[in-house]
């Protein structure tokens, strides 16, 4: 009996025993969590202050009191947007010119009262790089302007054009061959104000001829290609995705391409190295070129 009662004390004491371990455990991590909260607080109050007087500094230390800009209607020509540049100099005099050199070109500005104003045609696929030159007759001083964009990614949309399959199989048969390719492929845009995918199109060629054109949606759908063509010794094969947004600027992704030699063997072309094909061809990045297939713009060439 008195056994008995000995062992519900001791299990009664260990439930106590595990019951006060447990709160514990709960109390230092209600402080450990207290203190990095606390520690997290006083790094965003540091990195706050900092950046204010970085801010402060800069402000103290630059040539312009404000500045802005804006852009105007985009030339679907020439693929130029206008840019309207407000200077206001801290300090004004009677003689006090004002330029701006807006991607290694100078242009003048327009005075309006303490003031200067000038509309600067830029690139669409320009990366901006501005500065200011204040010549008030005696110093000429020259200040960088916080502009870090390029026009393209307010007027063009962005365009991925995605594939999802193997590399297309050669087939060869004396001095003449099969190309095929089975997959999918996916055409998506973010669209920017005024300007969208109006259509697109998969394109096939031999020899630089077109021989099928192939409409295909582009909301994102993922879309069924089979695509088969005949070759002889020689020849070559291009297949291409070609949208056309609201300005005429075309957005194009080769899919896979093709050249055979004068034995109808395919040239430079690992048709077994399916894991490098792959990649290269699932790659949602596309070049931009206009109706006349001038390149205005290569990611594969961007710095």
């Amino acid at each position: 009996m008195k056994k008995g009662f000995y062992i519900g004390v001791v299990i009664v004491l260990q439930i106590a025993i595990l019951v006060k371990i447990g709160q514990l455990e709960k109390e230092l991590n209600n402080t450990k969590n207290y203190i990095t909260n606390k520690l997290r607080d006083q790094s965003s109050e540091i990195m706050s202050l900092y950046s204010n007087m970085e801010q402060k500094l800069k402000a103290d230390n630059s040539l312009i009191e404000n500045f802005d800009y804006s852009y105007g209607n985009v030339d679907k020509e020439g693929f130029k947007v206008d840019m309207t540049l407000n200077i206001t100099p801290k300090e004004v005099r009677d003689n006090t010119n004002v330029k701006l050199n807006i991607c290694g070109r100078e242009y003048e500005t327009t005075r309006e009262d303490t003031s200067f104003r000038a509309v600067v045609p830029v690139g669409l696929f320009d990366d901006i790089d501005a500065k200011v030159i204040i010549d008030d007759g005696e110093v000429q001083k020259t200040q960088l302007l916080d502009i870090f964009e390029s026009p393209r990614y307010r007027f063009i949309p962005a365009v991925f054009i995605q594939y999802s399959g193997s590399m297309g199989k050669y087939t060869q048969k004396d001095k003449e061959g099969t190309y095929q390719l089975k997959g999918k492929i996916s055409i998506e845009a973010k669209a920017v104000l005024g300007n969208t995918l109006e259509s697109a199109f998969l394109v096939s060629e031999v020899d630089g001829k077109v021989i099928s054109e192939e409409p295909l949606s582009t909301g994102g759908q993922w879309i069924d290609i089979n695509k088969k063509v005949n070759l002889k010794a020689g020849q070559s094969f291009k297949m291409t995705v070609i949208a056309s947004d609201s300005l005429g600027l075309l957005h194009k992704k080769v899919i896979d391409e093709i050249s055979l030699d004068e034995t109808a063997k395919p040239i430079n072309d690992d048709r077994t190295n399916s894991t490098s094909a792959v990649s290269k061809l699932s790659t949602g990045e596309v070049y931009i070129t206009d109706k006349k297939g001038n390149i205005l713009f290569d990611p594969y060439k961007q710095s």
